[in-house]
């Protein structure tokens, strides 16, 4: 698991010049208006200096001043994130400044150290801690002041992130990056930024800045900043075949242990075929290994003893892909081999990436396999689903990133049986789920039967205005080549309502949690994942009675080569009304010029008319 935290080991800073914040305080425009932001960046400095060994220095200097009380919220705890494995952080200088140009030292007693939550519950594979600072004396008006330099000893090619437009905005910003003549950085910069490169004393100094970079404001469904703001990608890797060479390559197991063997042969023992014995091995894994949390971009890629790793019946999504690998090696399977998935965000840019090699863009460990992507050691997880629908991966068989596109398939679909006794609704309701909504349906296995249901209701069904009379009944817990299929029954007294030889009642809401409550948008939209949902109403209905309110639709949307689609299908079987409501929503970035479009798109779901049945007798 990647996670993207306030300082890098991968990175150095040197400041070349003592700050003046008085002055730089003195010299703000006081009457300047910031809409939308909770602070104000004055000046911001930060430098990697990298040795020829790569071991580095990292320095962060930056003022900001506090808006309003989110600002205050936002900002009075500082953490430093670091891993004491090969970093050490040392503060310089930490105080506020109050409205009247006081300095506030922050007491002693508010800098602190923690281990941070994964470190915690993963203390295995994660040591990372956090140094906070807490300014006990800020508020609307107040500065912030901090200054600080982290040494790493880790001797890895950089890498790195940095970005010039956030949520709040940047009035100068600076970036250096000073490395020996003999190395080579590559690196991908916004266009509006101003660039310098020199040379000294057989050092390379590369430059960065901007003014008055305004802020991004946040809005839902808004893209990255990656892709959205104005980011410096950089690595020293020469290439990603440098890379697949020094570094994938540790997480191929070089040769089968005796314990690697017998457990393979006892998981594989009498299936032919290798895709069997590929699901055979995953299932093994899920169910008897757990996947403890890691990031992968702070470790060496190198795995745990494979035998260790069987003994103690857990590992990082390193060393459960390098079991998986042995254990697949053994059964005499030759297509599998590890992949990196990519964090999301990068899937707008990855064509940055083709010579970029950036840990920070590093989320986990998989296993690929024909075209399928595999997470070993997580039993809430069906066999070929990594997380996403769409993922971006590094194989070590390519060079840069992959597209690994799963299978158009049903997200969810929802099957329901409608019947009316006077006033009251019954409902029966048959799901079944694949992909992300498929773990959360697994995770309910964690709970005892009796509390189960309870749960379900809650956080599922979640309405108080029904009675649960059957179920939930889970179907396929432990089958993790099956969709989990879940059903219940409820009953809704009171939901039909009469008026004269009129009557009506709500039909579940569409499967589309797209917030485009916004009338307009000043960031693009960005569904970052294939959605596909359907759902089905069967309503008993007599023959002297006719749906008067919806009727056959078919909407389409279209971006580029993507199409979404919505569709309405009405029609009468006998004594029943079926009426079937599709959904299609491929990945897609709507600019925000064509949001509104979208928006009246997608709102034909949401409209009130759409989920209601009207009958009127004949």
């Amino acid at each position: 698991m990647r996670k993207f935290i306030l300082t890098s080991a991968l990175m150095i800073f040197t400041f070349l010049s003592a700050y003046d914040v008085e002055k730089m305080i003195a010299s703000l425009d006081q009457k300047a208006l910031y809409p939308n932001a909770t602070a104000v960046n004055i000046f911001t400095e930060v430098t990697y200096d990298i040795n020829e060994d790569y071991t580095s220095e990292h320095k962060v200097f930056y003022l900001k001043k506090i808006l309003d009380y989110s600002g205050k919220i936002r900002y009075s705890d500082v953490e430093i994130e670091y891993n004491p494995d090969y970093e050490t952080v040392e503060l310089i200088s930490y105080f506020s400044v109050s409205p009247e140009n006081v300095r506030i030292p922050v007491p002693e007693n508010q800098v602190y150290d923690l281990n941070t939550d994964d470190a915690v519950w993963s203390p295995e594979y994660v040591h990372n801690r956090k140094k906070i600072i807490n300014y006990p004396q800020i508020g609307p008006g107040y500065y912030i002041a901090l200054e600080y330099k982290i040494k790493s000893t880790r001797k890895i090619p950089a890498s790195g992130i940095e970005h010039f437009q956030e949520s709040n905005p940047y009035l100068e910003k600076i970036m250096n990056i000073n490395y020996p003549k003999k190395l080579n950085c590559r690196f991908d910069a916004h266009s509006s930024l101003s660039f310098s490169k020199k040379e000294t004393d057989g050092r390379i100094h590369l430059s960065w800045s901007v003014k008055n970079s305004p802020l991004i404001k946040e809005e839902p469904w808004s893209p990255d900043y990656m892709y959205s703001g104005k980011p410096v990608l950089f690595s020293f890797f020469k290439d990603w075949k440098e890379f697949n060479k020094d570094q994938f390559s540790k997480v191929f197991p070089r040769s089968g242990s005796k314990e690697v063997k017998e457990l393979s042969n006892k998981i594989t023992a009498d299936l032919k075929t290798d895709k069997e014995k590929v699901f055979a091995i995953y299932d093994h894994l899920a169910k008897n290994f757990t996947a403890k949390t890691s990031y992968i971009a702070a470790m060496d890629f190198t795995p745990e003893d494979l035998t260790k790793t069987i003994e103690r019946k857990f590992g990082s999504s390193r060393d459960l892909t390098a079991l998986f690998l042995a254990l697949s090696d053994a059964a005499g399977i030759k297509n599998c081999e590890p992949a990196i998935k990519l964090s999301p965000e990068i899937r707008l840019i990855k064509n940055k990436m083709k010579d970029l090699v950036l840990y920070d863009a590093f989320d986990e460990f998989l296993i690929h396999y024909n075209g399928t992507l595999l997470e070993p050691g997580n039993v809430h997880q069906a066999y070929g689903y990594a997380g996403r629908n769409n993922c971006t991966v590094i194989l070590p068989s390519t060079t840069g990133p992959q597209d690994i596109i799963m299978p158009d398939k049903k997200t969810v679909s929802r099957k329901y049986k409608y019947n009316a006794a006077g006033n009251d609704l019954t409902i029966g309701l048959e799901t079944t789920y694949s992909g992300g909504y498929d773990s959360w349906m697994r995770s309910f296995e964690s709970f005892p039967e009796s509390e189960r249901g309870m749960r379900f209701f809650q956080w599922v069904i979640r309405d108080n205005t029904a009675e649960l009379i059957e179920g939930p009944i889970f179907t396929n817990f432990g089958k993790l080549n099956e969709d989990m299929i879940i059903s219940y029954k409820i009953k809704k007294p009171s939901a039909v309502m009469t008026q004269g030889e009129h009557s009506y009642f709500y039909l579940s809401d569409a499967f589309a949690n797209f917030d485009v409550s916004l009338p307009q948008r000043e960031n693009d939209f960005y569904v970052s994942d294939r959605m596909i949902y359907t759902d089905e109403f069967e309503i008993a209905a007599g023959k002297d009675q006719e749906i008067i309110n919806l009727e056959n639709k078919d909407l389409k949307f279209k971006i580029g080569k993507e199409t979404a689609s919505i569709k309405f299908l009405v029609k009468r079987q006998n004594d029943k009304i079926i009426i079937t409501r599709d959904l299609y929503i491929p990945e897609m970035l709507i600019p925000k010029d064509r949001y509104q479009e979208f928006r009246d798109f997608i709102m034909v779901l949401k409209k009130p008319l759409n989920s209601m049945v009207f009958f009127k007798k004949i």
